[in-house]
């Protein structure tokens, strides 16, 4: 758990590492009932309470809306700067994590302003939408392009419509009518020819996001 925070304070928050969290926080609790039920010979106890506590957990992790948290984490994260970075927060300079896409090594020298991987940003759900829409206009304009590209294209007039009743989503509907509600807005931050930097991209000194290769 400790690293998937060191991870989560230095690279961001991605899906990986909050049901890391959640995977290994369930764990813990199952492990200390096993040991105040089973291991004291309370063996009937176990079952009828470690499994409705699983579904509970499921039920809220679903209610909570992961995709707008982490969306909120990760933006909240570069308003914050390297104040976000606990002073153990730094990984080596030789740790890799296959926890997520969104991972890069910081280079050497002070870190003065923490990455935001707008890529990583843009693929999350419906759930996150408002809140990127919130705060895309305090971002670099290379993540602006690439966010405002991505709502514009998943969930904008030309993202087609849903299907019929039985794949309508409140989500999705929500994030298709902020979108085109914002419409002229998030078009004002394409560039011409709608080309914006892409994964990794060093072209941009704008760009905040991770810079790979």
């Amino acid at each position: 758990l400790h690293r998937i925070l060191v991870y989560r304070d230095a690279y961001g928050l991605t899906e990986a590492r909050l049901f890391g969290m959640v995977a290994l926080a369930w764990v813990g609790v199952t492990a200390g009932w096993l040991g105040l039920s089973v291991l004291r010979g309370r063996r009937d106890r176990f079952i009828p309470v470690a499994l409705p506590a699983g579904y509970l957990l499921l039920l809220a992790l679903g209610l909570a809306n992961p995709d707008a948290r982490i969306a909120q984490w990760n933006l909240e994260r570069v308003d914050r700067g390297p104040s976000a970075l606990a002073a153990n927060a730094t990984p080596p300079s030789t740790a890799i994590d296959a926890a997520g896409p969104s991972d890069s090594v910081p280079g050497p020298g002070p870190v003065t302003r923490l990455p935001l991987d707008a890529h990583y940003l843009a693929s999350l759900g419906a759930g996150a939408v408002p809140v990127i829409l919130d705060r895309i206009e305090g971002l670099a304009p290379g993540d602006r392009c690439i966010l405002a590209e991505s709502l514009l294209r998943r969930w904008g007039a030309e993202g087609g419509t849903p299907g019929d009743w039985r794949s309508w989503n409140l989500a999705e509907s929500r994030a298709r009518d902020r979108v085109r509600s914002h419409d002229d807005a998030l078009r004002s931050h394409l560039r011409p020819g709608g080309a914006c930097p892409g994964p990794g991209s060093r072209q941009d000194p704008g760009h905040r996001g991770p810079l790979r290769g």
